[in-house]
């Protein structure tokens, strides 16, 4: 499975890895310093996870939702569709928020959304759907750690992002 990653990915991973694990414990509940360091490095992720036979799409999928809301809340989605090169209107944007709250009952931008849920006041929007997510978060990391050669260090750096998202979120005790 490691195999259908490159070379060059498997460092970077190694590298990525290695630069949470020296950060301070301070840094470790920067949800947007942690976001913007993994946020280069999130294609591979999803691509390596994606290989796991039977579940591996689902958990991408999972992944890729994650990484829309860390989006939204860090301001990230803007510095990377500048570097894609591609321009996406005030209204275009309007309309896929409006589509993501729909489908995955959370909005990315913090307006309110048809059956939501509950957002508690001043709280990041994703913050539910990390609610509903970190019961299953032990059985994903054990799972993306079976990966041959990276699924340590995936692993180890979505630790990082759980923990610092269960101290954004309030749910580091549940």
């Amino acid at each position: 499975m490691a195999q259908q990653l490159t070379e060059q990915e498997t460092q970077q991973l190694d590298e990525l890895s290695r630069s949470l694990s020296t950060g301070t414990e301070a840094a470790a509940v920067d949800v947007c310093g942690i976001w913007r360091k993994i946020r280069p490095y999130w294609s591979i992720i999803v691509k390596a996870v994606g290989f796991i036979p039977r579940v591996g799409p689902a958990i991408a999928a999972i992944l890729q939702t994650l990484g829309a809301g860390l989006d939204a809340y860090c301001k990230t989605a803007r510095e990377a569709t500048a570097e894609g090169g591609v321009d996406v209107t005030d209204e275009e944007e309007r309309e896929i928020n409006q589509a993501f709250s729909e489908v995955f009952g959370y909005s990315l931008t913090g307006a309110a959304t048809k059956g939501g849920g509950a957002e508690a006041a001043g709280e990041p929007p994703f913050c539910a759907a990390w609610r509903r997510l970190k019961p299953y978060w032990p059985t994903i990391l054990r799972v993306i750690g079976k990966i041959p050669i990276v699924g340590s260090k995936i692993a180890a750096v979505l630790t990082a992002l759980g923990r610092a998202l269960d101290e954004l979120c309030g749910t580091g005790g549940r």
